[in-house]
């Protein structure tokens, strides 16, 4: 058997729930290999170090400290974050909550584009088409018609060098 199976069947060699023929492989395995066997003392030290301690025995009024110290803990934990809100009454929350939902949707409303066409006056498709006319003058003639402006005269001339 390897060292591991050994010290997995150490407990029940210590308490005799063995069968025999384990026992036996558990014994001949400890005089044979001293790691296992200084495993073996060094488990039955502690368990009769065990035996010989002495039983603790608690306060007369340990309950009750146990269960007071629970109650403040219980306080404490509702004061952090959470805690804040511990004291809201529903009667205050749920108009709050309400308000602050249809604040949330007017801004929405406000910001939402519609697929609605938007109303064009007469004024507006003459405007269109005096622009079109116009940019079909400038295309067909080209800049040439821009240089009544002036600015398109000083790009022409070349730099003068100094």
């Amino acid at each position: 058997m390897k060292c591991d199976d050994i010290k997995a069947l150490y407990d029940g060699f210590k308490s005799e729930m063995l069968t025999a023929n384990e026992s036996s492989a558990v014994s001949e395995h400890l005089a044979g290999c001293t790691d296992c066997n200084d495993y073996y003392f060094e488990n039955k030290k502690l368990a009769r170090l065990l035996d010989n301690w002495d039983e603790i025995s608690p306060q007369s009024n340990y309950v009750s400290k146990f269960w007071n110290r629970v109650d403040e803990q219980e306080l404490n934990k509702n004061k952090g974050f959470i805690g804040l809100f511990k004291g809201i009454k529903t009667a205050f929350l749920v108009p709050s909550l309400a308000i602050a939902l249809f604040c949330s949707l007017l801004i929405v409303n406000m910001y939402r584009t519609t697929n609605i066409d938007p109303q064009v006056s007469e004024e507006d498709e003459r405007d269109n088409r005096l622009l079109l006319e116009v940019n079909d003058i400038i295309s067909q003639e080209g800049s040439e018609s821009l240089k009544i402006y002036g600015l398109w005269n000083d790009l022409e001339e070349e730099p003068k060098e100094g």
